[in-house]
């Protein structure tokens, strides 16, 4: 054990400043050793005021860098941000060579080799238009129901791209929206589907479903038209008239022979023979579909 003992800490300053000195010495080997790494760079692209870079602003190029281990081993395996601001005075193509430039606070101590360094794009004109948003509805309500109305807000998008691509485009599509089966109306907020490309001013919309009971028409024969009173005897002629209406199923069942009336305003007509169109008046949340005759003869 005393022997032991010794040999660790005879001369043991000595001994701990070799130890340093081979720490040190295997550290500044390590950094100066020269490695390479490949690495994606992402390339935002700038087009000046009143332009925009047609099928997007940002590219990805592939690169390797060469240089010592302590510098390389500060790049994670995020891609290289770099940005390049393109010129133009008129839609045109523009055509650059990516270089360490454009890659800011750059150490010259790292070599950059990038593949693919040129960057073709084409700059078209800026262009805004509002465009309307169109819900895309997945499915069919339950049996008996009917969607009566979509309502979507905000109806339209501001929408900003390329001209030459904004002009082929009419409206913007919603995500799907599934409504089978559905009876009752119903609110989705569905995101906006739409290309990289284009700058919408919102993401997402609401869409409001509107959904009722499925009409149906119902016939009432033989409806007595009535007549308000006059200061003359008169005939009418027909004295009775058809009346079809439409409404919802559970409506139309509580309509009875005495709900529909028809009925004709002789109040400030002459003597003399007239035709007259036939009044009607239908209960509430029901429609008038048909009066047949539509007019009746009037002898006064």
């Amino acid at each position: 054990m005393s022997q032991l003992f010794r040999i660790i800490f005879d001369n043991f300053t000595y001994k701990l400043i070799a130890f340093l000195l081979g720490v040190i010495f295997w550290y500044i080997v390590q950094s100066e050793q020269v490695l390479e790494v490949n690495r994606k760079i992402r390339v935002q692209l700038i087009a000046p005021d009143g332009f925009v870079v047609k099928g997007g602003n940002t590219q990805y190029k592939d690169a390797t860098l060469r240089g010592p281990r302590a510098l390389l081993n500060h790049f994670s395996m995020e891609p290289i941000q770099a940005q390049v601001k393109l010129y133009a005075d008129k839609p045109q193509t523009v055509r650059v060579r990516l270089d360490k430039e454009y890659i800011k606070a750059w150490n010259d101590r790292i070599k950059i080799t990038i593949y693919d360094a040129y960057i073709s794009v084409f700059l078209d004109r800026k262009m805004e238009k509002e465009l309307p948003v169109k819900p895309n509805l997945i499915g069919l309500p339950k049996d008996g129901y009917l969607i009566e109305k979509t309502i979507v807000i905000p109806e339209q998008v501001l929408v900003s791209a390329a001209a030459s691509e904004l002009q082929r485009i009419d409206a913007i599509s919603s995500e799907p929206i599934d409504i089978k089966d559905i009876s009752e109306s119903k609110s989705f907020d569905a995101i906006l589907l739409t290309d990289p490309t284009l700058k919408v001013s919102a993401k997402k919309v609401q869409v409001n479903v509107l959904v009722g009971e499925k009409k149906v028409n119902k016939s009432f024969a033989n409806v007595m038209i009535e007549v308000e009173s006059t200061n003359f005897p008169l005939k009418i002629k027909p004295t009775r008239v058809s009346v079809v209406i439409q409404g919802s199923p559970s409506k139309l069942n509580l309509v009875r022979d005495g709900d529909i009336r028809a009925f004709l305003n002789v109040k400030d007509l002459p003597v003399g023979i007239f035709e007259h169109k036939i009044q009607v008046k239908i209960p509430p949340d029901t429609v008038l579909i048909e009066t047949n005759p539509e007019n009746a003869i009037i002898e006064i």
